[in-house]
């Protein structure tokens, strides 16, 4: 039997394997009662992400549980906003709060040049890989159009009104941020790559709410130059909400897509195993709420309809959620790995 790394960094490489590796977004998080005494001891979610003894102990968590492939670096997307000059602040029961948020011209002059402000996630990284090193090892970024979201809007919203102001009215503007947060998050994706991350993610979170002729011009143009930026390290795109955008998003050819239930499994696959892109995700992370027999029974369904599996790492198609049973994360993930795979 494989190694979970080995086998983790075989199918990166399109290399044989005995099964498809298995990783959940969120995998370490709330959902996990354990999670909730080391929040504990770190006070706030920001002390603990800036934590990397803590946020090491997080990140190790999942795999102690239920042996996954691999392990995701415990931070946050907007860390990266705080050290290009825009503070922000978490709130219980809130979220993120961007006091002083970035919506005009002369907010330009606030931004700071990124280099080495985030060195206690380096710090982190070095640590799970430490402490895993038999384990593949995922980092990751958001989308210069997602954490442009954040620092615009000030807090999240349903409409993301401020951005798409500041897009029609004074789009040179909104053109300069994203040029900056692209630059940054480039560096800190290699900077994770050089600690030991063996891939990375960029989540686009909100990309999924621009208008379809628009999608390309303020976000997939950006990542499209993190993802050359960054080759040959293998990069995944995850843009929620993406259906509309899929051929899109596979002309930028990065190596792996995430997808989440909008989106049709086959012939997703069928597209991406013709551009050698690996496809992951899919499966409606409310599916966990169901009985194992009935979720086991769904996940064979869906999986029976595909012929050949090669270049599909099954997973949710989003982050786990709060109120979700650790021991349905763990029948999902034992039920995947026992699945008869055809793969060539």
């Amino acid at each position: 039997m494989m190694q979970p790394r080995e086998r983790f960094l075989n199918f990166l490489s399109h290399q044989e394997i005995d099964r498809p590796p298995i990783w959940l977004m969120r995998q370490a998080g709330r959902y996990l009662p354990e999670y909730l005494e080391t929040r504990k001891k770190a006070l706030s979610f920001k002390n603990l992400c800036y934590d990397p003894e803590l946020a090491c102990e997080v990140a190790l968590q999942p795999l102690d549980r239920f042996d996954l492939d691999a392990s995701i670096v415990f931070a946050d997307i907007l860390n990266l906003i705080e050290a290009c000059g825009i503070p922000v602040e978490f709130q219980d029961n809130v979220g993120p709060i961007i006091t002083q948020p970035f919506r005009h011209t002369n907010d330009c002059d606030k931004l700071k040049p990124f280099d080495h402000q985030l060195d206690s996630v380096l710090k982190t990284i070095q640590l799970i890989r430490n402490n895993a090193p038999n384990r593949g090892m995922i980092g990751f970024i958001g989308s210069p159009w997602t954490l442009a979201c954040y620092a615009v809007e000030g807090k999240i919203t349903k409409d993301l009104k401020h951005i798409k102001a500041l897009l029609y009215s004074e789009p040179e503007t909104l053109r300069h941020l994203l040029d900056h947060l692209t630059i940054a998050a480039t560096k800190f994706a290699q900077q994770q790559i050089d600690a030991g991350c063996d891939c990375i993610m960029i989540f686009d979170t909100w990309g999924g709410y621009l208008p379809y002729n628009l999608f390309n011009h303020w976000s997939l143009s950006f990542q499209q130059k993190i993802v050359q930026s960054l080759k040959p390290h293998p990069v995944f795109l995850f843009t929620r909400g993406s259906h509309s955008y899929l051929n899109k998003i596979i002309d930028t050819k990065p190596a792996g897509i995430c997808i989440d239930w909008t989106c049709p499994l086959d012939e997703t696959l069928k597209r991406c195993q013709a551009n050698n892109i690996i496809l992951q995700g899919n499966f409606d992370p409310s599916l966990l709420l169901a009985t194992p027999n009935k979720f086991a029974s769904i996940i064979d369904n869906t999986l029976n309809k595909i012929t050949n599996h090669n270049n599909y790492l099954p997973s949710l198609g989003h982050g786990l959620m709060p109120h979700i049973d650790p021991s349905h994360v763990a029948l999902f993930v034992e039920h995947l790995k026992a699945y008869n795979w055809q793969l060539s």
